[in-house]
């Protein structure tokens, strides 16, 4: 689906085969640029797009890290510190993520979910919608997913890394040490002048999977497809003498 809204608007120099999941369906309700369309699968499917080596790749979050780095491995860059760790305040957050969405076992009406936090001080709610059919219990592993993605991503990292790490791209998730143990960051942005200037974001792998035991993501059934239809005029003795013979 992502590749073919890309080529919709003529764009095929894209990767694609790291995602997947299954779109029941979804409804274009108000106009939509394919643009529009692929952020909101993103958001719904937890996947980045990010440029590299000439291509637009789509890379799913939740991957294993493909690197372990020491501070003192870092790099001044060109301004700034070496590496700078930023916590946000807990009001900045959200205490709920309610999700709209196509309800796919309610008769396609709109249906609405949420998620929220146990314990904590912050007030702030968060709203998304999506034009897509789906279940419930898709909705709420997106909604829960989006609230631990705000909650554990609260923590950004800023460093400089040596031009050696050249294979690094967005995207990416890296094992940052601190204090002697190992911190998930994936990858915003990344700034190439001398130092590789990172920015990334907290992240677990956990987030990602599976929500309960048992429960298995919806997959792809396809359906009955019959050949075309064939006319054959039939040519049969007529039952009766006062019968039409045509």
């Amino acid at each position: 689906l992502v590749a073919e809204r890309c080529a919709r608007v003529g764009f095929t120099d894209v990767e694609v085969s790291g995602l997947f999941g299954v779109v029941v369906g979804y409804v274009r309700d108000q106009p939509m640029s394919p643009r529009a369309e692929i952020e909101m699968l993103m958001n719904a499917f937890a996947f980045d797009a990010v440029e590299s080596e000439g291509l637009i790749r789509f890379v799913p979050r939740g991957r294993a890290p493909v690197a372990s780095i020491e501070i003192a491995d870092c790099v001044l860059p060109d301004r700034g510190e070496i590496a700078t760790l930023v916590r946000a305040e807990e009001t900045e957050l959200p205490d709920i993520v309610s999700i709209t969405f196509i309800d796919g076992n309610g008769d396609y009406q709109s249906g609405s979910i949420s998620a929220s936090r146990l314990a904590g001080w912050s007030d702030r709610k968060s709203d998304a919608s999506f034009a897509l059919v789906m279940d419930e219990i898709q909705a709420q592993t997106i909604a829960d997913r989006a609230l631990a993605e705000a909650w554990i991503g609260r923590e950004t990292a800023r460093l400089g890394l040596p031009p050696a790490l050249i294979a690094i791209d967005p995207g990416d998730v890296i094992d940052l040490m601190v204090d002697g143990r190992a911190r998930s960051f994936r990858l915003t942005r990344i700034t190439d002048s001398g130092p590789r200037a990172i920015e990334a974001q907290r992240t677990e792998s956990a987030i990602y999977s599976v929500p309960l035991p048992g429960i298995a993501p919806p997959t792809f059934v396809p359906p009955t497809v019959y050949g075309r239809a064939i006319l054959e005029i039939m040519d049969l003795p007529i039952l009766r003498d006062s019968d039409i013979p045509y």
